[in-house]
């Protein structure tokens, strides 16, 4: 495979990944929504751990920590807008 056959690939997978993560955020919306009327807290520490436990054979748990904990960032920022 060529560099831009591979480029093409890692084009295509960033795509699916917004899209993954623009659904994730409307997840996140309904989120805040429940929370809200609940009375809820944003942030829950416990989930965050579940949520930052997953398992990968090729990410490191380091690795799938900073990328939860940007997600979650966000997601946290996205909350607080909106209430």
């Amino acid at each position: 495979m060529t560099l831009k056959e591979l480029r093409e690939k890692i084009d295509e997978i960033d795509r699916q990944l917004l899209l993954l993560l623009e659904q994730r955020m409307v997840v996140v919306d309904d989120v805040r929504r429940i929370k809200h009327e609940q009375g809820l807290p944003i942030e829950d520490p416990e989930r965050e751990k579940k949520v930052k436990n997953k398992k990968s054979s090729v990410l490191s748990p380091s690795d799938i920590e900073q990328i939860f904990d940007v997600i979650m960032s966000i997601a946290k920022h996205r909350q607080q807008e909106g209430l």
